[in-house]
Order: structure tokens, then sequence, then C-alpha cells
């Protein structure tokens, strides 16, 4: 058991899984303070327009309910009112008009990421199946190259 760890952590090594991972997560999380921050900025520039819309809502459903639901309806267009508030208080601070100065950063300030999920093919990995056929090379470790001895050996145990 102790040799398959030593393999797992030499792949995860040889990888280098731990450096692409937290680039992700770098990038993901720039990418939700950027959603975050233009989520905000729409939601206070469209304040007036949700409340409006709200207002002809609450009309509409007044007329059609005879005012039998009137208070729900009110409360229901607080609770909303609230929420586009909290959203809006996630666009950037300092900034009068949002939506208008707000830029986010370009992709290319951000952590590169390989477009394969391993980086470059290994140049010793062969494409190739053993049977002569050539499928588009990958840079995927063929999955028929197996120590067949060393497999059997890991089954047995």
């Amino acid at each position: 058991m102790s040799n398959l760890n030593d393999n797992l952590k030499k792949t995860i090594d040889d990888l280098d899984l731990d450096r692409r991972l937290e680039q992700l997560s770098q990038f993901a999380q720039k990418t939700v303070a950027d959603v975050k921050a233009q989520a905000g900025s729409l939601a206070h520039d469209n304040r007036d327009k949700v409340d409006e819309w709200v207002s002809k809502a609450t009309a509409k459903l007044d007329e059609r309910t005879d005012g039998k639901y009137h208070d729900k309806a009110v409360k229901f267009g607080a609770a909303l009112g609230s929420a586009v508030d909290k959203v809006a208080d996630q666009r950037p601070a300092g900034s009068a008009s949002p939506a208008a100065d707000y830029q986010p950063s370009p992709t290319a300030t951000a952590a590169p990421f390989p477009s394969h999920p391993y980086g470059a093919p290994d140049a010793g990995v062969p494409d190739a199946p053993a049977d002569g056929g050539a499928p588009a090379p990958t840079g995927w470790p063929d999955a028929e190259v197996v120590d067949e001895a060393a497999e059997k050996a890991w089954y047995d145990k």
C-alpha cells in the first residue's frame, strides 16, 4: 500500500497539481469577485426600475384580487428591495457611477492556465496505439500501456 501511496504522490508532484489547483482557485476567486462587482453595479444603477416594476406588479395584483393580497405584495416588494440593496453593496467602492467606471481586470493579468489539463504532452508518451492505428494526438497517456505484472500483483494482494 505504501508503494501505491508513493506512486500517487510522485504522479501528483510530476503533474504539479498543487500549483495548478492554486492557479485555478485564484482564477475562480477573481472571476467571482468580478461577477459580484458587475451584479452590484447593475443592481445599483437599476434600483429605480426594480421599484417601478414592483409598483406595477402590486397594482396589477390589487386590481385582479380586489386588494386581497396587497399586504403580501408590499411585504414582497420590501424584501425584494432589500435583496437588491444587498447586491448593490457588492459594487466597487468609491465609484459614483459604477457601471460606467468599473472595468474588470483584463485576462492578461490573470495567471496563465494551460489549455491541456496537464500542460504540454510529455515527449515520452506515445500517442499512437500499439496496433498501428493513428488517432489524433491528445497528450494523454495511452490507457493500453500497462505494466500487467505490477497490476496483477496489486490485485492479488
